[in-house]
């Protein structure tokens, strides 16, 4: 059982943040532009990059994800179409689990997350955020994903 732990932070500057409504393809294609954009402009990813899912629904026989991702970059820089800068990210008081190997598990990871909130008694504020601490470069090599799965929750007792 991986170790979940609390009172976490996720802090990142001169983020370049793109939330669209896309199907996984069309993602793949919006992550490609901002490669480009990274490289075409000198900038250099100073940390892992970090995604969140806010929904997901079916339109016409397709899957539609309401999906955020944020990449930390070396310097400030003016975002490219569809995309906006973020000075400073600041997610705290999450709680976090690690997840290794294949992603079409990765939802089990998160319903030990998730279990563990509610048996814990607290109120998730923000969706998951997936950080990307060891990407697949190969099909070969998929069961060696490492993500990081932050979710952010209330301070509050009521």
């Amino acid at each position: 059982m991986a170790e979940i732990r609390e009172n976490q932070e996720l802090h990142m500057t001169n983020v370049l943040s793109m939330r669209k409504r896309v199907t996984a393809q069309d993602l793949q294609q919006e992550m490609e532009r901002i490669g480009h954009f990274v490289k075409s402009n000198g900038l250099r990813r100073i940390g892992p990059k970090v995604t969140a899912t806010f929904a997901v629904a079916m339109e016409n026989g397709r899957q539609i994800m309401d999906v955020e991702v944020l990449i930390p970059l070396d310097r400030p820089f003016d975002p490219p179409e569809g995309c906006v800068y973020k000075p400073l990210f600041r997610l705290v008081n999450a709680v976090t689990i690690q997840h290794i190997g294949n992603p079409a598990t990765l939802q089990d990871t998160y319903n030990t997350l998730l279990a563990y909130i509610q048996e814990h008694q607290l109120q998730a504020i923000t969706p998951g955020y997936n950080v990307a601490v060891q990407e697949v470069e190969t099909p070969d090599k998929i069961d060696q994903l490492i993500v990081d799965v932050y979710i952010g929750v209330s301070h509050n007792i009521l």
